[in-house]
């Protein structure tokens, strides 16, 4: 798969028809996923570096792009084949694409997706773009639904809004936080089936975007509480608001 790391947070996509987002834990301040997890090394044990601590399953995993479908939402599996590549690999900006082939999201016609993501150096959202051959009705992302953790909804007139969870939802029954970021007049929090929380797009169209964030407690940047989870929810979303959005 496709793994990324901007310093403070870190993430894999399965590259593979599952096309599933996860999400790793760091307990340092610089890039470490690419030197970890070989040699014998697991990345489900907690290392010095961190590890991966979310387990995805059948779920949307965290802010896997998808389509609501059957009373359930549906990762874009790339029938026909799916590759990856790297576009930019700078010190302060990285973006690759997916590209999934002959995706049928319903009745009608297979479909081409290509699906980018983005990040900053230093910074924990990505930003995710995905662009379809033709319109799509019921795109749908989100984050994998635990019981043990509470779900979070802003609800107000700004632009951009979120849904999120907080609660022992680690691999290591840890806290942790998952949030989605999405402009209010694209998509409305709706659906949920028994394996995530999402956000329903509206409409039918080729295009939808958004953020993915991912917390971990034992982390280098002491957000431990639901309350710190939610200031830094907050900040996130005024930094998107106030132009943060554009740098992608």
């Amino acid at each position: 798969g496709v793994a990324w790391d901007t310093g403070i947070a870190a993430y894999r996509l399965y590259l593979d028809r599952r096309n599933g987002l996860d999400a790793f834990g760091k307990r340092v301040s610089t890039p470490a996923l690419g030197r970890h997890g070989y040699d014998n090394e697991s990345y489900h044990d907690v290392g010095d570096w961190g590890a991966d601590i979310l387990h995805v399953g059948e779920s949307l995993g965290i802010g896997s792009p998808g389509v609501w479908r059957g009373g359930k939402a549906r990762r874009i599996d790339g029938e026909q084949g799916i590759a990856a590549r790297i576009i930019d690999n700078g010190p302060y900006f990285a973006r690759f694409v997916v590209e999934s082939k002959g995706w049928k999201p319903g009745e009608g016609d297979r479909i081409d997706v290509a699906s980018t993501y983005s990040v900053l150096a230093g910074s924990r959202p990505t930003h995710v773009s995905v662009v379809a051959s033709r319109a799509v009705e019921g795109w749908v992302t989100g984050f994998i639904r635990n019981p043990a953790a509470s779900a979070i909804v802003s609800n107000d007139g700004q632009e951009w809004q979120y849904l999120a969870s907080w609660g022992r939802q680690s691999m290591f029954n840890d806290e942790m936080g998952l949030a989605v970021f999405y402009r209010r007049a694209d998509a409305v929090p709706s659906n949920q089936d028994k394996e995530s929380h999402m956000i329903l797009f509206n409409g039918s169209r080729p295009h939808v975007d958004y953020f993915l964030s991912a917390v971990w407690s034992r982390d280098t940047q002491g957000i431990d509480s639901r309350e710190k989870f939610v200031a830094y929810l907050e900040r996130e979303r005024k930094w998107l608001s106030s132009g943060g959005a554009g740098a992608f």
